[in-house]
Parts: structure tokens; sequence; C-alpha cells
């Protein structure tokens, strides 16, 4: 099986469902679990949620979650850890994913 790396426009289809075309493209490659997610793609996801589709950041945060478990991604726990601070807290997704980064870093 071979992974394709996915850029945020894929997930955000695949989300969102508003380009029914696209959305079932996204689907057999994220659901084949052949998607492999960068950290940053997530960044920019949350993003465009919270900011442009205007969606609630716990909710956002949950959806990902689950989403993480069928994608491929570097290191998810830290992916997890940097959503549920995201969605616990006042910060931005970029600001919760850095002082994570380096804890994971320290522990290796």
């Amino acid at each position: 099986m071979g992974f394709k790396f996915v850029d945020a426009n894929i997930l955000l289809r695949y989300i969102l469902n508003d380009n029914k075309e696209q959305a079932e493209f996204t689907e057999k490659i994220i659901e084949a679990r052949e998607a492999y997610v960068l950290p940053e793609i997530f960044a920019e996801v949350v993003y465009v949620l919270t900011k442009v589709y205007k969606k609630d950041r716990k909710e956002v945060a949950s959806y990902l979650l689950k989403l993480l478990k069928i994608l491929v991604v570097e290191d998810p726990n830290l992916i997890s850890k940097t959503l549920s601070i995201f969605a616990e807290t006042h910060l931005d997704f970029v600001d919760a994913f850095f002082p994570r980064m380096q804890f994971f870093i320290k522990k290796k």
C-alpha cells in the first residue's frame, strides 16, 4: 500500500463535503488509510474551519481527533495532544503545537 501526501484542501473537501465529486475522491484516499498528513496541514485545516467557516473549536478538535485515527501522521500523539489543548484553551492551534513539540522532542 502506498501513501499519498494530502494537503489541507483534500482534508477540507472530505470534512465539509461541499463539492460532491472532490469529496468522493478524497473519501477513497482517506478511508483506504492511504492519506499521509504533515502536522502543518492540521494547522491550516484548523485555521480554515475556525476562521473562514466559523466552526466551534471544540467541534473542530473533536472531528479531527476522530479523523486522526484513520490518517497516517508522523506523530499522532503530538497532534492529539495539540488538538486537546486547542479545544480546552484559547490558544491557537500553532501556539498549542510548538510547546508540545518541544516536550516530545525532549522525551525522545
